[in-house]
């Protein structure tokens, strides 16, 4: 690992170890700004994606979030359930149901390469997800697990 990389993994540990110790109002926004190095692609897969779930565990503030889809969009041939995972975190932190205007297609390109390769788990985890979506009016995502006929293609 080159010793940059590892210089700013310790000082991502860092700043995870404070949040929730302090009384900071950005506190959240200084986790959330993890969205950016998760969106980079300097870190490996791994251990960006367990990072970006500490990040949901610990604030709904996500700055960056549709370069966190656009990242998606690349890793989902690698790792198709926890890109799913972590889409589905991103479209739930959408409390005002609008932001993901801005990375539909990003979403709508993750949700359907996840469920060409993934498992029945990954489907299924899918088809959550579309319902999600739909559950909070955006139906064009409805198509990618319902067939021509209205028969659902997705779950098992």
């Amino acid at each position: 690992m080159p010793p940059v990389i590892e210089r700013l993994r310790l000082l991502w540990a860092f700043a995870v170890s404070r949040a929730g110790r302090s009384n900071q109002d950005d506190e959240g926004n200084e986790l959330s700004a993890f969205t950016w190095w998760f969106a980079s692609g300097q870190f490996d897969d791994a251990w960006a994606f367990e990072q970006l779930e500490l990040v949901f565990q610990k604030t709904s503030l996500l700055n960056g979030a549709h370069l966190v889809a656009e990242r998606l969009v690349q890793t989902v041939d690698r790792e198709p359930l926890r890109s799913i995972r972590a889409l589905d975190k991103l479209v739930q932190s959408d409390r005002e149901g609008w932001r993901i205007i801005g990375w539909k297609d990003d979403a709508r390109k993750v949700i359907e390469k996840a469920m060409e390769l993934g498992d029945a788990e990954t489907r299924r985890a899918c088809v959550a997800l579309v319902n999600r979506l739909v559950a909070k009016g955006h139906l064009e995502f409805r198509e990618l697990v319902v067939g021509p006929t209205g028969t659902s293609d997705g779950g098992e």
